[in-house]
């Protein structure tokens, strides 16, 4: 019985060794990793954010969108948000554009919306310039007050509108 006894012991005194371990390496991983830098900037303002230089161009708030071919229209009550922007990479090497990513736009009600579709080219040569579309549904009474996008995961950029 004592030695039934002991062998729990150890292997509770085993269990407890390693959940110490994983607790530690969690707190070592949070606290080692960066939290992303915030970056602001507005409309037809050159915002540097690494190798990359990026600018609102437009921003436009239709009923409906003619795409390659189609027309989308809005679902009642709702607009589409179409934001242009001007990607420059000022890297010596070609980048893929999925670098940007995690796109919202923030309306005047302080609700988020993600974007319901996106259109850029797939990579951007060194010292190269592309237009990125991307869209979003936000309900008609509601306006555009802040465009917010990552790079990488080291930086989020908001862009007042």
């Amino acid at each position: 019985m004592q030695k039934r006894i002991v062998e729990i012991c150890i292997v509770v005194a085993i269990v407890a060794i390693f959940i110490a371990i994983a607790f530690h390496n969690k707190i070592h991983d949070l606290v080692a990793s960066p939290q992303p830098q915030l970056i602001r900037g507005a409309p037809n303002t050159s915002i540097t954010v690494g190798d990359w230089v990026i600018n609102l161009r437009s921003i436009t708030i239709v009923t409906y969108e003619i795409c390659k071919a189609c027309v989308v229209e809005s679902v009642e009550d709702m607009n589409i948000v179409i934001a242009k922007l001007e990607i420059h990479n000022n890297d010596t090497i070609t980048k893929s554009m999925s670098e940007i990513w995690g796109f919202e736009l923030v309306t005047n009600t302080e609700k988020k919306y993600r974007c319901t579709s996106t259109s850029a080219p797939p990579t951007i040569k060194p010292k190269d310039v592309a237009e990125y579309y991307i869209t979003f549904s936000i309900p008609a009474s509601e306006k555009p007050s802040k465009l917010i996008l990552k790079i990488s995961n080291k930086f989020i950029v908001e862009i007042m509108l």
